[in-house]
């Protein structure tokens, strides 16, 4: 799925892991999707001087343009915190079918 992706949206995203590769494209790294595997917590703060925090994103935040690794740290994610809901907070109760997404994938694909 993550090379479908690719190919469809070339200027976005790529296969390539290594950071230096991406180009300031989207990795759609499946693999971290199974068990034992590491990711980023949400919330987390990152040990960097600036303290950036890895914060869960709404849909309509994807566009923007400020948007970046270091636009939320602790000195300003409280400001996100109480204007909107986390995107998270039912991640428990809405489970995903990778199988539908693709299906839908490849029927958006077709029809470009």
């Amino acid at each position: 799925m993550p090379h479908r992706i690719a190919d469809a949206a070339p200027d976005d995203f790529t296969t390539a892991h290594a950071k230096a590769e991406r180009q300031g494209r989207l990795d759609p790294d499946i693999a971290r999707n199974a068990p034992n595997q590491t990711a980023v917590a949400p919330y987390a703060v990152r040990p960097r001087s600036d303290a950036p925090i890895a914060r869960p994103l709404a849909r309509d935040e994807l566009g923007d343009s400020d948007l970046g690794p270091r636009r939320w740290h602790i000195g300003n994610i409280l400001r996100p915190l109480g204007q909107r809901d986390c995107p998270w907070s039912d991640i428990g109760r809405r489970g995903q079918n990778a199988g539908q997404a693709l299906i839908r994938f490849n029927r958006a694909a077709r029809s470009r």
